[in-house]
């Protein structure tokens, strides 16, 4: 089992370290609530047979690359807070770096407030509805020695957005087998970012479709695998000469593959890896979302 654990590991970074796809384009509602952990369960028994705790935070960081080959760290914080046996409320912030030569950025990314509420959960069955919003934390108009910068350098879209979804959840003998919804839809832009390209952004919807299966290969190892799909339902806008003006090719389906691994070290810590390469892009992504992987360790605590 170890030698077969260890050969998934090296297999699966050696595809993402040379794979040429691009364009993950998630704005956040695959990371919010139920939607961002594979067989989200809370309140329930985990892999271990203990229950688990009420609250938890977990730390990221998350490495990517963009479009034009930058480098893109992120620090994420992530506290959950269990209300009640059917409700958990997600605060997660992000502190995001992007980075290429001698052009760098750090700042704050935006702030996610998301519910999460249990709908029903029986014998192997259980659903959950999620909402909340996304808070900007700057204008997307970050510089660098007072040059103009491209989304892809910006840690804020822009914008504050409302996020919708649920997902289902069926347990089964080797592990939990879960499908979900979600919608982001921007109510309020703030974009000032200046490139010529994205002059004042204004980003449409997003639907996110996903489907992934967790296996219990161990006693507190799991493993998943899974497809992750993100609709742009409209082609964006930019500022020129005739007003807002629609970038082509924006509106469109981006389909990533998607992995974990993680390990329940104790029983109230556990440790672990996502991970995302994508295989069908837009034609054009002007937000600055493109990515060619993402490879996200973790530290989780529950208590």
């Amino acid at each position: 089992m170890k030698l077969s654990f260890f050969s998934f590991v090296i297999l699966f970074f050696s595809y993402i370290n040379y794979s040429a796809a691009q364009g993950c384009s998630d704005a956040g509602a695959c990371t919010a609530g139920g939607m961002g952990d594979f067989g989200t369960d809370f309140n329930l028994a985990d892999t271990t047979g203990s229950a688990k705790k009420m609250h938890s935070y977990r730390i990221t960081e998350s490495l990517a690359l963009g479009e034009e080959n930058v480098l893109i760290i992120g620090s994420v914080l992530d506290v959950y807070l269990q209300l009640s046996k059917t409700m958990q409320f997600q605060i997660k912030g992000p502190l995001n770096m992007a980075r290429k030569g001698e052009v760098k950025t750090v700042a704050l990314g935006d702030i996610f407030l998301i519910n999460t509420i249990k709908a029903f959960s029986k014998n192997k069955h259980s659903m959950y509805g999620n909402f909340g919003v996304k808070l900007p934390t700057n204008q997307a108009n970050l510089t660098y020695k007072d040059s103009i910068l491209p989304m892809v350098y910006q840690s804020s879209l822009g914008t504050v957005d409302l996020i919708f979804g649920v997902n289902y959840n069926f347990r089964h003998k080797i592990g939990v087998l879960s499908s979900g919804f979600a919608y982001q839809q921007p109510i309020k832009h703030i974009n000032y970012n200046k490139s010529p390209e994205t002059l004042n952004l204004k980003r449409k919807a997003d639907i996110v479709l996903r489907v992934d299966q967790t296996f219990n290969v161990k006693r507190k190892v799991d493993l998943g695998l899974g497809l992750l799909g993100i609709y742009h339902v409209k082609n964006d806008t930019y500022l020129n000469g005739a007003g807002d003006v629609p970038i082509i090719g924006s509106k469109g389906l981006t389909l990533n593959v998607t992995g974990l691994i993680n390990w329940y070290v104790t029983k109230n810590v556990e440790l672990g890896t996502t991970f995302g390469v994508p295989l069908l892009v837009r034609d054009a992504r002007p937000d600055g979302l493109t990515r060619k992987f993402v490879v996200s360790p973790y530290l989780q605590f529950n208590f």
